[in-house]
Order: C-alpha cells, then sequence, then structure tokens
C-alpha cells in the first residue's frame, strides 16, 4: 500500500496522550508543520515495502525534538563522565594539529573474526562494564546523555574504541553487516544472535557475553528482533553509493529516502527493538557499536567513490539550516572541533575496514565489494 494514502490521517494523528484520573478529556491535536512536512516529504516516493513507516516516524519525531532545544542546554552530567569522554579523543584532537601518523586500526564485520579476536572484544566491553570508577560503570558512562549529542559516527566510534583500548590494547569495535541477515530465509535464525556473538533477540538477553546485564536505567537488556523495522539490504547500498555528493545521502537534503543512509540506519533499530530502539537507551547495547560501525564502513565506502571520481570528501559538507549542525560550529564536548572535523580525511588514515565478506563453501570467506 502507497503510504501517501495515510497522509490526510498523518496530520490529525496525536501527538500525545494525557492520563488522568476522573473525567478526562482525550482528543488529537495536528501535527506542528516541520513535522507533518516532513512525514509528508518522506512519503511522497516511497511505498510500504521499500522502507517501514516506523522508520520513517522514528526519523520524523527525533529530527524534529532534536530541532526544538538546545543541545548545551542538556548537558547535564556529572563533571568526572564529561571530562573521561572527551580525555578519549584528545590524543587524536592533538595529533591532528601536529599530523602524527598513526597505526591503521582494521575494523572486521564481526563474522569474519578470529575466536581470538572476538574474545579479546568481548573481554574489553565486559571490563568497561565492570570498572564503577566512574559511576554507574565506564560502558554506562559511554551511553549517558552527554554521549548520545555526539551526532557524528567517527567520534561516537572512535571514542567507544578509545575507551575498550584502555582495557585490551588493540582491540577494534567489529562492525555488524545487516545485509548479510537481511538475505536470509529468516533473519532471526542469523548466528549473531547466538551465544557466541551477541547473545539471543527475544525479550531479556540471557545468553552470551552480555547475558543478565543491567544497564545504567536499571532496566534488563531487552531485545525483540524482527517485529518491526527492516534491516539494511544491498539494494539500500547500493542506491546510497550510487550518488556522488554528501548533500544526496544525508538528512534533510536527502532527495528521496531510499537514498537516505539515516532512513536506512534508524530501520535497523526498530528491527533489533527493545533497548536499540530508544534514542536515549540505544548505546547501551553493545549492538549499537556493531550497527554504527557498519554504517561508517558504508560512508567509508562513499568517500572511496568520491576520491576516485576527484571529490575530496573533505569538502563536500552538506548544506544544512539546523544551527548546531553548521561546519563551523563547535562540537558539543569536543572542542575546539567542529562539525566539518568529521569529514577530514585524518580519519580515513588512522582507520581501515577489512571490506565484508560473503559466505562461500560453508565457514569459508570471500571478500568482495558491492
Amino acid at each position: 500500500m502507497d503510504m501517501r494514502s495515510y497522509l490526510p490521517f498523518l496530520s490529525l494523528v496525536p501527538v500525545a496522550f494525557f492520563l488522568c484520573p476522573g473525567n478526562c478529556l482525550i482528543k488529537s491535536i495536528r501535527l506542528p508543520q516541520p513535522l507533518n512536512e516532513c512525514f509528508q516529504r518522506k512519503t511522497m516516493y516511497l511505498n510500504v515495502t521499500e522502507i517501514p513507516g516506523h522508520a520513517i516516524n522514528s526519523f520524523c519525531l527525533n529530527t524534529y525534538k532534536s530541532k526544538q532545544v538546545d543541545v548545551h542546554q542538556e548537558l547535564d552530567v556529572p563533571k568526572d563522565i564529561f571530562n573521561w569522554i572527551r580525555s578519549l579523543l584528545r590524543k587524536f584532537i592533538s595529533a591532528r594539529r601536529k599530523r602524527q601518523v598513526f597505526p591503521v586500526r582494521i575494523r572486521k564485520e564481526i563474522r569474519a573474526l578470529s575466536e581470538t579476536e572476538r574474545r579479546d572484544y568481548f573481554r574489553a566491553v565486559l571490563a568497561l562494564k565492570a570498572d564503577t570508577s566512574i559511576a554507574p560503570n565506564k560502558w554506562d558512562a559511554l551511553a549517558s546523555k552527554f554521549c548520545t549529542k555526539i551526532q557524528n559516527a567517527v567520534f561516537f566510534i572512535t571514542k567507544a574504541e578509545e575507551a575498550l583500548r584502555t582495557k585490551v590494547p588493540h582491540v577494534t569495535i567489529p562492525y555488524w553487516d545487516s545485509t548479510k541477515d537481511f538475505d536470509m530465509p529468516d533473519p532471526v535464525m542469523s548466528v549473531v544472535w547466538t551465544s557466541q556473538f551477541f547473545g539471543n533477540g527475544d525479550g531479556i538477553v540471557t545468553s552470551g557475553p552480555f547475558a543478565n546485564w543491567i544497564t545504567g536505567d536499571n532496566e534488563p537488556l531487552i531485545r525483540n528482533i524482527g517485529s518491526s523495522g527492516m534491516l539494511m539490504s544491498r539494494q539500500g547500498v547500493r542506491n546510497i553509493l550510487a550518488q556522488t555528493f554528501h548533500y544526496e545521502i544525508t538528512e534533510g537534503t536527502a532527495v528521496s529516502p531510499e537514498n537516505s543512509i539515516e532512513i536506512q540506519h534508524n530501520a535497523v533499530h526498530n528491527w533489533v527493538d527493545g533497548t536499540m530502539a530508544g534514542l536515549n537507551t540505544a548505546p547501551q547495547d553493545p549492538v549499537f557499536y556493531a550497527h554504527h560501525c557498519y554504517i561508517d564502513y558504508v560512508w567509508n565506502l562513499f568517500r572511496r567513490q568520491q576520491k576516485a571520481r576527484g571529490i575530496n570528501p573533505a569538502n563536500d559538507y552538506p548544506p544544512t539550516n539546523n544551527s548546531f549542525h553548521q561546519p563551523l560550529f563547535r562540537m558539543v564536548g569536543f572542542e575546539p572541533l567542529r562539525n566539518i572535523d568529521g569529514y577530514s580525511n585524518f580519519w580515513d588514515e588512522i582507520v581501515s575496514y577489512e571490506d565484508s565478506p560473503d559466505c562461500n563453501d560453508g565457514n569459508r570467506l570471500r571478500l568482495s565489494l558491492f
């Protein structure tokens, strides 16, 4: 069914319900104009078989909320967390100024890790979870309100990786290529949802390395895989890589939702569901970092193509009307870095991605690009 058939209804959808004792009137209110325009824009060329409505709904609501609040007013976090998070990228800030050379860290698809590499990664995560020198622990400190305000994937992943390396040197965050699960007859049966990898995906996590975790919100780690949303698909990634400039794949400027890396990213959050579905709770689940690492991998492929076409990705910052996303705006919590520094070629010099493998002959892996 074409989602445009829902538009007359969407304009009158209630955005809030009020529960009160006794007699209470509940009535619908019109959506704010920017929110309604987002729904209309994102469904103009789309039907529900391509991008689920839940992903578009999530994107539009989160985008609208992010524009209503000054992010500086929300950085109410303990000083020790603030200082620790900033310290994780301090050496990179200094090295970028001095043009220092770092050993290239190579990130791999989680199913391509050796048993030793996978064990070391899980050991580093568990060590951060057990480190209570910063309350409630260093893993959950990464998921604090401060951290969720850092929107650039490069910084988000790198700071988490640096924290892990304080426990197990040279470990890197693996990426989860969910296009491989999308192609399965039943993605819920993927090996990533076994005790060898992320643990179970049906309800409270009770198996695998993160079994019986209690999150920073004092809630159990929960997943409900496959209940809504959609995994990344090869065609979706091809749509992204078929574009030329960043503005064609980034939100507020991507013409079609099919080309938007943000909408495709949101759909996976909804597919995993549970803790991963919440804007402020998602980083509490290790799946979050593996998923974001894959998004950065796709972005890395896009930048490779730009360079091959003679385009300098560092200068291709998309236009925006959001004052907090302006290229020279100081990145919250990482001053003096600016937003445009996230597009710097410096990051390509310290991070490399092993290309996503294809399964061939059982457990053997054959590397291939899209």
